[in-house]
């Protein structure tokens, strides 16, 4: 249902798209975050990240950036 949404949508100004790690893990950034950057919204996602792997890729880095300014 959220890609249909994003599918609809052409262009944003630049609006924090906040969700918890469950976005995250829909094709990783590849998928829903990697669309969020792409319409304009300023992707607020919580990553999932351990002690052992960390976040490499950079959108999903942002996010996660994002996410502690934004989702708390």
């Amino acid at each position: 249902m959220l890609r249909k949404i994003l599918n609809s949508i052409e262009r944003l100004k630049k609006v924090p798209f906040i969700a918890d790690k469950g976005y995250d893990a829909v094709d990783h950034a590849k998928g829903v975050v990697q669309k969020v950057f792409d319409i304009g919204f300023v992707p607020a996602v919580n990553v999932k990240e351990t002690f052992r792997m960390k976040v490499k890729n950079p959108i999903r880095k942002v996010s996660k950036e994002n996410y502690e300014r934004y989702g708390k």
